[in-house]
């Protein structure tokens, strides 16, 4: 079918731009007892060769620490490079990877 072969193609086409995001929110409190730190997990795409991602704004919102896992295992800091907390959007730039990525 035809339908189905395009399903595939553009899975193939895009899925490389897909990425891990993981975040560690700082602890509030400054007591070891009290502080505890979570962390949350989203998706994200690869949006230019440079290295921007955008995901969602709540999986980033508070974090502390952030990182993106690309489908090859490769693991890289990211910062938060502009929100958008009303559209739920947030773009994160890769820390220390000089490579070019395969952007959407």
């Amino acid at each position: 079918m035809q339908s189905e072969e395009t399903a595939i193609k553009i899975f193939k086409d895009v899925s490389p731009s897909v990425v891990f995001v993981s975040t560690l929110e700082q602890p509030q409190q400054l007591s070891p007892e009290s502080a505890v730190e979570r962390i949350g997990t989203g998706s994200g795409l690869v949006w230019d060769a440079a290295g921007h991602i955008v995901t969602n704004y709540h999986v980033v919102q508070g974090a502390g620490q952030i990182a993106v896992r690309f489908g090859s295992g490769e693991l890289h800091r990211a910062e938060v490079a502009g929100t958008a907390p009303y559209y739920d959007l947030a773009v994160l730039c890769i820390q220390g990877g000089h490579r070019l990525y395969k952007p959407v």
